[in-house]
């Protein structure tokens, strides 16, 4: 791909991903991608990621150099399937053009995966509801919970409580 190609999909790119820092360029082979649920406002963004893109000589016959950057709201699983989903496309479409295609299907996984951040508390309900802690049990940990929260400079981990209140 010569150099006029590639500034033609970093122009389509320019015209594509338009709401304001969402494309940024660093130099004619290297930019970022910064991807949001929703990056025209149209609700929330709980989660987002930015794509670091660095054309390579050859590319799209070769491999661009990419990198999921400054995760928001993302754990290690989710930045990992985003990784292999990239993979996959990449794998898939050498030889043509494709950050587009990337970016557009991690911009569906953040639409899949957009949810606030719970607090240690809806954490730690949500772990005991996966564990199938009986509801005796669960309402004795809500309340040990919310009586060692109110004590001044003291916050109880949700495993150490949860470990301490089950039955084995």
């Amino acid at each position: 791909m010569g150099l006029d190609e590639k500034a033609d999909e970093i122009e389509a790119l320019q015209s594509i991903f338009v709401t304001a820092g969402e494309f940024e360029q660093v130099s004619d082979s290297e930019y970022f991608l910064h991807l949001k649920p929703h990056p025209g406002g149209d609700g929330d963004n709980h989660v987002g990621i930015s794509l670091h893109v660095k054309y390579t000589p050859e590319y799209p016959d070769e491999k661009a150099e990419l990198e999921l950057i400054n995760p928001k709201a993302l754990n290690d699983e989710q930045i990992a399937a985003m990784n292999e989903q990239m993979e996959q496309l990449v794998d898939e479409n050498l030889g043509m053009p494709a950050i587009y295609m990337i970016g557009e299907a991690l911009q569906d996984f953040l639409k899949e995966n957009n949810k606030p951040e719970l607090s240690m508390h809806e954490q730690m309900l949500e772990r005991m509801q996966e564990d199938g802690g009986d509801d005796e049990n669960t309402e004795r940990n809500t309340k040990m919970w919310s009586v060692l929260n109110r004590r001044p400079g003291h916050q109880a981990h949700p495993n150490l409580l949860h470990h301490r209140t089950t039955r084995h």
